[in-house]
């Protein structure tokens, strides 16, 4: 391994969020198989600290603080425990760093390159001192940052994109890649750059890499047919998209899992692992989501699959992911029944998708081993 490297990741928090737990897992994974030692940086805002949580709980008064001590800080402790421990297992993660001067000093100290991304790390509403994200940091000379896979998750302007100190500090970024196809025009209009087009660092590794985390889970073969529904908003297409299956497929055996603040729960309202919410789609026959991860792990498991457009999350990922694989007509944004039945009974030819998507997973390779 080249110690001489150090990389550190930059990404929004990790533990709420099962898409951007296993997508940070793969930048890591992907930057340590081409010998370079890699960490994600666990910078949050203060109210993730305890500190901050002895405060507020101060401040709130004795009566609701019995209430906080009962289903409060031990409950939010509760409900990432599933998350974490795939973290802890996983996930090189550094202490966490609660300021921008702490972030900058650790920096500094530890690392010859910053990854910043992936995930909507562009999306300014998304980030804690969003700044950061843009490269807008005091580090030492020599420290260089780029990034890989950054997304602005919706094809908007944000006042942030404006602030000339911003403008620069893109400007002054090594190398500098985005994750949907629209990215790459926004950036050319709001910051005059030319950034690179590259896949969601999820697909750097292929499906063998999941599978072995799914090694000693016996339930992961495919039993046929299953629907496994994964929802964040669109309960209510989805549901009905699930019972057109049911009705094509009479014995068919359905999962749903849903997406919440605090990571995924089953339909019982139990917290899914990573490891978990990937045996479901190993095992799924045909997937409904509106979830941009769950698409994407819908497609390295070949699986055939309905998506649900979520404009509220950031319509661009979906559209920029299913156009370049040629599977544009699997995204739908109202109930057609003629249109989820055809779908139903069209499978997914994957050797045309994969040779559609290989090209641009190459050059993303490329792109992130120049980098590092």
């Amino acid at each position: 391994m080249n110690t001489s490297k150090r990389i550190g990741i930059l990404t929004l928090p990790l533990e709420k969020n099962t898409g951007g737990i296993l997508q940070a897992y793969a930048l890591q994974s992907y930057i340590e198989l081409q010998g370079v030692p890699a960490e994600v940086i666990n910078y949050r805002s203060w109210k993730h600290s305890k500190q901050y949580r002895r405060f507020k709980q101060a401040a709130i008064g004795i009566a609701l603080l019995a209430r906080t001590r009962r289903v409060g800080t031990r409950g939010v402790a509760e409900s990432f425990k599933e998350n974490q421990n795939f973290i802890d297992q996983y996930v090189n993660l550094t202490g966490p760093i609660y300021t921008k001067r702490k972030l900058e000093k650790v920096i500094s100290q530890r690392y010859t390159h910053v990854i910043i991304g992936s995930d909507q790390v562009w999306r300014p509403d998304y980030a804690h001192n969003a700044r950061v994200y843009f490269g807008d940091m005091k580090l030492d000379d020599g420290v260089k940052i780029s990034t890989y896979a950054a997304s602005f998750g919706h094809h908007y302007h944000h006042k942030l994109f404006s602030d000339p100190k911003i403008v620069k500090s893109v400007k002054n970024l090594e190398q500098i890649s985005v994750r949907e196809s629209q990215g790459v025009s926004l950036s050319k209009q709001v910051f005059d750059i030319q950034a690179h087009h590259v896949v969601d660092p999820t697909l750097l590794l292929g499906a063998s890499k999941y599978e072995a985390l799914l090694a000693s889970d016996n339930s992961c073969e495919a039993v046929q047919p299953r629907i496994l529904k994964y929802v964040l908003d669109n309960e209510v297409l989805a549901s009905r998209i699930e019972k057109k299956f049911s009705e094509k497929f009479e014995n068919s055996i359905s999962e749903t899992l849903r997406g919440t603040p605090t990571g995924a729960v089953n339909s019982e309202g139990r917290k899914v692992s990573p490891v978990d919410w990937l045996s479901e789609f190993r095992r799924a026959s045909f997937v409904v989501t509106d979830s941009f991860h769950g698409m994407i792990f819908a497609f390295i498991f070949k699986k055939n699959f309905i998506v649900l457009k979520n404009r509220t999350r950031g319509a661009d990922r979906f559209d920029s992911f299913l156009e370049k694989c040629g599977l544009r007509d699997r995204l739908i944004s109202d109930y057609s029944s003629a249109e989820v039945t055809r779908l139903i009974h069209t499978s997914i030819d994957y050797d045309s998708a994969g040779n559609r998507i290989s090209g641009l997973i190459e050059q993303s390779k490329s792109f992130l081993r120049n980098v590092i």
